[in-house]
């Protein structure tokens, strides 16, 4: 540890970005001092029993895991969505009248709520984490914390907004940000995007990208014993399989829409609703179930 360097670069940290910025970039700094600290102190048990220090190393655990079926499904997803991609009726989020729909809501809202602030000009991305849990093909959700200032206690696929500082892409985005509300030892770098699907615009405006990426190693259940989760913003991970996901669909009428939108009441007793069942709907029907679930049939 080094004090008097640690203030210094808290200080300069503090004072040169937004308080959510700043806040994530020590916890990212501190973090960092923590695994070279963890990486000496391996170092040190290595000359004296090597076996055991490598069995303790969570990236070997990881690496050395059996890698799921996912995997040999990845080229097909990729696939899939580029196909997806080249046919604008079958746009991988929403169709373009429904795209239109959102945006204009959203507008609407805007002229009838004056007072409240827009934030058209920030980008976000949302990672939806296609997982195998348990053996079955899933998708990863949070529960966001119930001390957050907006949409506390919500289901919502894991993200934030776009950092020039430290992001070179909406992919970046969305893996940095999953790494950071997850937590754990999982090896975040592995995760292999199958694609960038349609932006839709949060309550305030803003537009959040979903990224599709596949998490190669089994997660077993409850997944939060895999991913803890940041208290400051996750209250639980948990995985939904995409069976379970058809078959509990439903549609619920939306205030702020004026019209029937997806939603999702898990077995577990979450809600999926709004923009993360969104994202969920069309590329539960229209990708993940054409490859993953081709025997299914049409109810």
């Amino acid at each position: 540890s080094h004090p008097t360097r640690d203030r210094s670069i808290f200080l300069f940290i503090t004072t040169t970005m937004p308080i959510r910025t700043a806040a994530k970039s020590w916890r990212r700094l501190t973090s960092c001092d923590s695994r070279t600290a963890a990486s000496s102190s391996s170092s040190v048990s290595v000359s004296s029993s090597p076996a055991s220090a490598s069995s303790s190393s969570p990236l070997t655990r990881w690496k050395s895991s059996t890698r799921t079926t996912l995997q040999d499904k990845v080229q097909d997803l990729q696939t899939r969505f580029d196909w997806l991609r080249g046919h604008r009726e079958y746009m991988p989020i929403v169709p373009d009248a429904s795209h239109a729909f959102v945006w204009n809501a959203v507008e609407d809202l805007k002229r009838a709520n004056a007072t409240t602030t827009h934030d058209e000009e920030r980008r976000a991305a949302v990672l939806v984490p296609l997982v195998s849990c348990d053996g079955m093909p899933s998708l990863l959700y949070t529960a966001r914390s119930e001390h957050l200032s907006s949409h506390a206690s919500e289901v919502s696929f894991p993200g934030g907004h776009f950092e020039e500082d430290v992001d070179s892409s909406l992919e970046d985005t969305a893996i940095r940000e999953t790494s950071e509300e997850l937590l754990g030892d999982y090896p975040f770098e592995d995760i292999e995007i199958i694609g960038r699907g349609s932006p839709l615009p949060s309550i305030r405006g803003t537009p959040v990208t979903p990224i599709v990426g596949v998490l190669p190693y089994e997660i077993p259940s409850p997944a939060s014993s895999v991913f803890p989760g940041n208290p400051d913003e996750v209250d639980q991970v948990f995985c939904v399989s995409l069976q379970e996901l058809l078959d509990v669909e439903t549609s619920d009428h939306s205030p702020r829409f004026q019209s029937s939108i997806p939603s999702f009441s898990t077995r577990e007793g979450h809600r999926i609703w709004g923009l993360t069942a969104m994202f969920t709907r069309p590329l539960l029907h229209r990708l993940f179930k054409p490859v993953l679930l081709p025997k299914q049939k049409k109810g």
